[in-house]
């Protein structure tokens, strides 16, 4: 072997010597730190053995460890959407008006809200809502359009809001009455 590899293999086994030391507590004693002898070969080169497994022995007890310590953390309100109100009546229109109309909202949750989806009751309303999340404690809106065209009587429509807020879904109500086209 090179006098290289020599001095590799001797400083491997005193760098693991090091680390396993270094776990412990106390200094290891000198019991417990062995070298590696020289191995006589044939060619009259002197080979180093592979270094011996280095035992130390742990001195820690249970007893010295501390206890875990549990941190109570706040707990966050998930979002919710609180409404004005979710009730709207148009009361009497004609036929073939179109009623808009914003029904009103704050997050009085402790997260951010975000609104998934809207979907209104039938093809004769839609609705449109805020693609961004709503922070804690802030305001937006949900517009909803009916056309009252091909309708005549008591009209009851609806648009569901889906979102990330306790309850998931909340229903909002358009309701009037259509009067037929004067001719």
């Amino acid at each position: 072997m090179t006098l290289m590899k020599m001095a590799l293999t001797y400083s491997s086994a005193w760098s693991l010597l090091l680390l396993l030391g270094s776990c412990q507590t106390e200094t290891p004693t000198p019991a417990t730190i062995t070298t590696t002898t020289p191995v006589t070969t044939t060619s009259n080169t002197e080979e180093f053995a592979a270094p011996p497994a280095v035992v130390l022995l742990d001195t820690a007890t249970i007893d010295t460890a501390l206890p875990v310590q549990k941190i109570e953390r706040p707990s966050r309100l998930p979002a919710q959407l609180t409404f004005d109100t979710l009730y709207y009546n148009y009361d009497t229109i004609t036929m073939g008006d179109v009623i808009k109309h914003d029904f009103n909202f704050v997050n009085t949750g402790e997260r951010p809200l975000s609104i998934s989806n809207v979907q209104g009751s039938c093809g004769c309303t839609i609705a449109s809502y805020p693609f961004v999340d709503i922070a804690p404690q802030e305001q937006g809106k949900i517009q909803s359009k009916f056309d009252s065209k091909g309708k005549l009587g008591n009209q009851k429509t609806t648009v569901t809001v889906y979102s990330n807020a306790v309850p998931s879904q909340r229903v909002l109500v358009l309701e009037g009455y259509v009067l037929p086209k004067p001719e």
